[in-house]
């Protein structure tokens, strides 16, 4: 299974590639910002995209809606520090498939995958 990693931080891409390694992920993609995640995609068709929301120059939430657009089967998961019940609402609305609110704890995100079935 390939996963599409979007996060402007290094950081935070290690860390979720470190989380689902230990899952038994091995086959990752990494952009650092949306136009990128949006190329990244279009090359590749991901299996799954795990996405921040907040980077520079990116709206998360229009990169969400523009991926859907290219392929309204994407599986993407929100992983961002807004709590916003607004924004969780507007995610999940747009086609998101779960939202881990950060720091990503690693039994969250792997109840993530098994609840929509990826792991």
């Amino acid at each position: 299974m390939s996963i599409l990693i979007v996060d402007d931080t290094t950081i935070m891409r290690n860390v979720l590639k470190m989380f689902l390694h230990g899952l038994g992920f091995n086959d990752f993609i990494e952009a650092d910002n949306g136009s990128t995640a949006i190329m990244k995609y279009v090359a590749s068709y991901p299996d799954l995209v795990i996405m921040d929301l907040n980077m520079p120059n990116s709206n998360g939430l229009e990169v969400l809606k523009k991926i859907k657009h290219i392929d309204s089967e994407a599986k993407i998961i929100i992983c961002s520090a807004s709590g916003s019940s607004k924004v969780i609402k507007t995610a999940m609305a747009l086609g998101a498939i779960d939202y881990i609110i950060k720091p990503v704890d690693k039994d969250r995100l792997k109840e993530a995958l098994w609840r929509n079935t990826l792991l």
